[in-house]
């Protein structure tokens, strides 16, 4: 079996089992699974690497389709860290709708 199919598998394996998705988006792009019981057992670059896919914001289209509009707003600003203006000028159309 290739590396890919079995990190596929355990992958398909951590969805059905409800892992958190940063802790399978960090599966997906290392290759490894690491907690805080195990890490001691890996290199400082694979250290390094399983924090900065763990850290790093994912958000599928599915995701954002499923999201309310508020929500998605919320979520995105907490991933840019910056506050979306709102005011007189802010509705809740898409660019181009007339107000």
């Amino acid at each position: 079996m290739s590396k890919e199919k079995y990190i596929q598998i355990l992958v398909d394996r951590a969805a059905a089992a409800g892992i958190p998705p940063h802790l399978i988006h960090a599966l997906k792009k290392t290759g490894l699974i690491m907690s805080e019981e195990n890490r001691n057992n890996f290199s400082a670059a694979q250290r390094r690497a399983w924090d900065d896919a763990v850290a790093e914001p994912i958000m599928s289209e599915s995701t954002i389709r499923d999201l309310s509009a508020e929500a998605a707003r919320e979520r995105l600003s907490d991933l840019l860290m910056v506050a979306i203006p709102r005011g007189p000028a802010y509705h809740s159309g898409y660019v181009g709708d007339e107000m």
